[in-house]
């Protein structure tokens, strides 16, 4: 078995009990023809996790209540350790942000078991995915407002002749939300998406179903686990009476997407504020297969002055280290 250098500096770092999933090698192997050279790569690598880890861990700690958010969901996102009520804390605070995704991001991971306590007043009308992924948070504590249940409800009505949803729509989001996430933002939209246009699927016993009740199960399972202890409640949910898109799917779309990885590097070096940061975030994206140049980029980026595109520069770099796994 072989690991690349960035792999094996990520799980040094981060004391992982596993390698991340597997991924193309990133970081170029000096051999045994070269040692010192390779540890001159492995100590580089190594310092650069370490940087990133410490600005999501500083930042979630910090006095900027986005920021913070925004770390806490990149720190959970990726296993890097920090404070569980800090990181709480920041999570709560992002569920009233001005960024939507950000809302429903802080939702999924509150879900997770880290709303400790219910706010004093349910959500206010949100986005259906968000809803769901906040309905889903109260769930957990056992105590799901009556405002709440009807964003984990079916369409109404019976199923009729099988229309299912088009193309694998949940790869789709997913492979779009990958900076963010790694599913249930995805489930959450698909499932909205689902009862809005009441698509119809065959169970595995033949008899027609709504689509959205197996992307609930899977959202739920996605979250809260798989002991289903919520399975009868979550059933018990009234029907959504007024279904309607998430509005998330759009925003999760960008044209820096269809740019090719050597102007997402050079705006990642060179644009500033929030072109930078939806560089990062596009990188983060489209680089399946990462190159050093990538990783380089982010790396460079982690030392901005501005804090939100340190903390967006932390989170892709350790993210294409972890696709940086190679087993042979």
């Amino acid at each position: 078995m072989r690991r690349s250098l960035a792999a094996a500096a990520l799980i040094s770092v981060l004391g992982c009990g596993s390698p991340p999933s597997p991924g193309p090698e990133v970081v170029a192997r000096a051999g045994d023809r070269d040692a010192g050279a390779t540890t001159r790569i492995e100590d580089v690598v190594r310092e650069d996790v370490r940087l990133a880890v410490s600005i999501l861990e500083g930042a979630v700690r910090g006095e900027d209540p986005t920021a913070a958010a925004w770390a806490a969901v990149y720190a959970l996102r990726l296993g890097v350790g920090c404070d569980r009520d800090a990181a709480g804390a920041a999570l709560l605070g992002g569920t009233g942000d001005e960024d939507p995704i950000l809302r429903a991001l802080c939702w999924r991971w509150l879900a997770t078991g880290l709303l400790l306590e219910a706010p004093d007043e349910p959500p206010a009308p949100i986005d259906p995915a968000t809803a769901a992924l906040a309905a889903l948070a109260h769930l957990r504590l056992g105590d799901l407002p009556a405002a709440l249940a009807p964003c984990l409800g079916l369409p109404g009505g019976t199923p009729g002749d099988p229309s299912p949803a088009p193309g694998d729509l949940v790869g789709a989001l997913t492979s779009r939300a990958a900076p963010y996430d790694d599913g249930p933002l995805a489930l959450a939209i698909a499932f909205a998406a689902a009862r809005r246009e009441r698509w119809v699927e065959v169970d595995p016993g033949g008899e027609p179903r709504w689509a959205a009740e197996r992307l609930r199960d899977e959202l739920a399972r996605a979250v809260l686990g798989s002991d289903e202890v919520e399975v009868d409640r979550i059933e018990g949910c009234p029907p959504c009476r007024d279904p309607r898109f998430s509005d998330l799917a759009s925003l999760l779309e960008t044209p820096l997407l269809e740019r090719p990885a050597s102007t997402l590097r050079a705006a990642v070096l060179r644009a500033e504020g929030s072109l930078r940061v939806g560089a990062l975030r596009a990188l983060a994206a489209v680089a399946v297969d990462p190159a050093a140049g990538d990783m380089g980029a982010a790396a460079a980026a982690m030392r901005a002055d501005d804090l939100w595109v340190r903390v967006e520069a932390a989170r892709t770099y350790l993210l294409l280290a972890a696709r940086a796994t190679s087993d042979d």
